[in-house]
């Protein structure tokens, strides 16, 4: 009787100890922020433009940002709860960077540094990206093919 007492106490603060755990888990998962990277086209030239672009989205609110001054894309990784990609697109123009939908207006565009001063064309404005292996799949900004999972690329 005794043995069968013990053990059944046993059992009972092992439990316990597996729900506890279990709690603590699921309570640790619910904290986490959900995050989420984006990639869009800023227009700029040179490495005092990827200064001001980046800085300019991480003050909006971005946890992380790259501009490639190559391919004129910038990567960011954010809270969606807390910011978006709109909120960085008007950052953006407000620093004088035109972007795939804010344009920055003249008075600011012409306040840059002269090394800064991009092309600035309509053509600019609507880039259109491809799937490489699907020719039907189009997009005006840069992302994934919704049938096959490539990345689109820019149509030359």
């Amino acid at each position: 009787m005794k043995k069968m007492k013990f053990f059944l106490t046993t059992m009972f603060a092992v439990l316990l100890g597996v729900t506890s755990t279990v709690q603590a888990q699921s309570n640790t998962n619910m904290n986490k922020v959900i995050s989420k990277t984006e990639t869009f086209k800023v227009w700029g030239n040179c490495d005092m433009c990827k200064t001001r672009i980046e800085k300019a989205v991480k003050e909006d609110g971005a946890s992380s940002a790259n501009w490639d001054q190559k391919t004129k894309l910038l990567t960011v990784t954010f809270d969606p709860s807390k910011t978006s990609i709109d909120s960085f697109g008007k950052k953006l123009a407000g620093v004088g960077h035109d972007t795939e939908k804010y344009q920055t207006d003249d008075k600011t565009y012409n306040a840059l540094p002269e090394c800064c001063k991009y092309e600035r064309t309509a053509k600019s404005m609507t880039t259109d990206y491809i799937c490489p292996m699907h020719s039907d799949v189009h997009s005006d900004k840069p992302g994934k093919c919704p049938k096959c999972g490539m990345a689109l690329v820019e149509k030359k």
